[in-house]
């Protein structure tokens, strides 16, 4: 896989392992299996939006903060640029509306 999984894999497990949260229970929460979200760590699979979701939501963490690493990786993958993968990725599976309701919900500022 590319470069923009294996970041998000890593920001993954950095945000599981500082919640003290183990992979099998992660993926539990998230609802998928072990095997596949080892394989998200690992950056060997690219996790669609909607599992994206749960694997923040079993981390207690927006998709947002997941994605927000890739800004200030030095890997010159934009976040930008991510966000506009997965929202291209998001048309396979929602209507251009519910697309653009997704993305403007996981550009969201954060709010303290």
């Amino acid at each position: 896989m590319g470069e923009i999984a294996s970041l998000l894999g890593r920001r993954i497990r950095e945000i599981r392992r500082a919640q003290g949260l183990s992979l099998e229970r992660t993926a539990e929460l998230a609802e998928v299996s072990l095997t596949f979200l080892g394989d998200v760590e690992r950056g060997r699979k690219e996790p669609s939006i909607t599992t994206l979701t749960g694997i923040a939501k079993a981390l207690s963490v927006s998709v947002r903060e997941i994605v927000e690493v890739v800004e200030v990786e030095p890997a010159g993958v934009s976040k930008h640029e991510l966000l506009s993968r997965l929202r291209s990725g998001m048309k396979e599976w929602y209507s251009v509306e519910e697309s653009e309701a997704i993305y403007s919900f996981v550009c969201q500022p954060t709010q303290s």
